[in-house]
C-alpha cells in the first residue's frame, strides 16, 4: 500500500506518476520491483488529496479559507495572539530609531 503526504510535493507526485506510467522507464521498473504501480501512487493522491473542512465556520462563504488559515481577530480576542503580529512596519520604525539614536 502506498502512503502519501501532501506536504507541498504536488509537482514531484505528478513527475513520480509520470515516469511510473512510462513501462520502459528505470523508475517504472524499480517501482514494480517494489511493489508499486502508478496506478496505486494515482489512488493513493487522491485518497489522500486535501478535502475543505466540514467543520468550517457556519454560514462561512469561505470553507477552503477556514480549511487553510485562521481568523487571526479571534485569536487575539481569545488572548493567543502575540502583540507583535502585523506590527512589522512599528517595529522596523522603532529599531531604525534605536539605531540612529546610538
Amino acid at each position: 500500500m502506498v502512503v502519501f503526504s501532501w506536504s507541498g510535493y504536488g509537482k514531484a507526485v505528478m513527475l513520480l506518476i509520470a515516469l511510473a506510467a512510462n513501462p520502459a522507464s528505470d523508475a517504472a521498473r524499480m517501482l514494480r520491483n517494489a511493489g508499486v504501480s502508478a496506478n496505486e501512487i494515482q489512488e493513493a493522491v487522491i485518497a489522500s488529496a486535501p478535502r475543505p473542512c466540514s467543520a468550517a465556520r457556519p454560514g462561512s462563504g469561505t470553507p477552503t479559507l477556514d480549511w487553510y488559515g485562521r481568523d487571526l481577530t479571534e485569536v487575539a480576542r481569545e488572548g493567543r495572539l502575540d502583540p507583535v503580529v502585523g506590527r512589522e512596519d512599528e517595529i522596523e520604525q522603532s529599531l531604525r530609531r534605536a539605531a540612529e539614536a546610538a
